[in-house]
């Protein structure tokens, strides 16, 4: 099972509070909670995305797409994101051709790295369309096969910030309560 990185739990005496200001509501307290639940997910993706992409050189829609947001339910009170741990192809992380090998830069706080010993690797795309930085499976071989270099993954990214995780929880607590009360004034509103 793999380790909670982030949770957001709301106190229970406000939770009463609101639960017995919907009461009258059918379906009300799920609806408030599910809805919540989720805008304050989305947010914490949109916030974990812009702290990594701040970090590593790589643009925010590469990153939210390896975040896999799985969103509330009426009966299921709990959304979670999932990190994926598919690492990233090289290319992404800015990689340049040089003479012989390959540049990339993975974080800004960092210069450039370079790929240079033999089987030197070489940007290429594919028939496929595919974009990527490959190398020779052998140093001797002048065709196929070849395989494509990859960098970190976002799981791993993420796990290495450091800060990250405890910046975004607290942040995120602070939506989850905003949220909820916003819902309840709309849900009462509309009565």
């Amino acid at each position: 099972m793999a380790e909670q990185l982030v949770e957001i739990k709301y106190d229970e005496a406000k939770l009463a509070r609101v639960r017995k200001m919907l009461r009258d509501i059918p379906q009300g307290m799920p609806r408030v909670m599910s809805k919540a639940i989720n805008r304050t997910a989305t947010s914490a993706r949109a916030e974990i995305s812009r702290r990594i992409s701040g970090r590593v050189k790589i643009n925010i829609s590469a990153v939210k797409k390896g975040i896999a947001l799985h969103r509330a339910s009426y009966s299921r009170w709990q959304a979670v994101l999932d990190l994926v741990t598919r690492r990233i192809p090289l290319i992404k992380f800015g990689a340049k051709q040089l003479k012989t090998g390959v540049s990339y830069q993975i974080s800004k706080l960092e210069g450039r790295k370079r790929v240079t010993e033999p089987p030197y690797p070489f940007i290429q795309t594919m028939p496929s369309g595919h974009r990527g930085v490959f190398r020779r499976h052998r140093p001797t071989t002048k065709r196929l096969p070849i395989i494509q270099l990859l960098g970190p993954s976002i799981g791993a990214v993420f796990e290495g910030a450091g800060k990250i995780a405890a910046d975004v929880q607290q942040e995120t607590s602070k939506k989850l309560e905003k949220n909820i009360d916003d819902q309840v004034k709309f849900i009462l509103a509309r009565r």
